[in-house]
């Protein structure tokens, strides 16, 4: 947390990662550039809305965000109930992931149906 919010007692501190000096500045820096991005996304989402475009931020300061680094190692003989992340709900409010090397992610629609989600090299936004 960057100031006195009272949440803060809610919240055990992070995780000093000493083994690998640049891990912890490394993933801050990330942290924050999602925190950004997080907040114009949820500021553009407000103003399609036909809201204040500032109507989301009291909600996200200082909230729970949390920033999962995941390898999921390849699996080189896979046995036929393999499943690397059984279905799950994200509890967030928003989730931004970071473009993956390998397929796999899928969201459920409203009609039901599994969609694949893809990541596409070399696009800039």
């Amino acid at each position: 947390m960057e100031d006195d919010d009272p949440v803060q007692e809610a919240y055990p501190n992070n995780v000093t990662v000493k083994e690998v000096p640049e891990f912890t500045p490394t993933l801050y820096k990330a942290y924050r550039g999602f925190e950004t991005s997080g907040t114009a996304l949820l500021q553009a989402i407000a103003l399609y809305l036909g809201l204040d475009e500032h109507f989301f931020d009291g909600k996200v300061h200082n909230g729970n965000s949390i920033l999962r680094a995941i390898h999921y190692p390849p699996i080189t003989q896979e046995p036929s109930s393999a499943i690397r992340a059984e279905q799950h709900e994200d509890i967030n409010l928003i989730t931004l992931l970071v473009g993956a090397s390998a397929d796999g992610l899928q969201i459920l629609d409203k009609q039901g149906e599994w969609v694949p989600v893809t990541s596409l090299p070399n696009r800039s936004w």
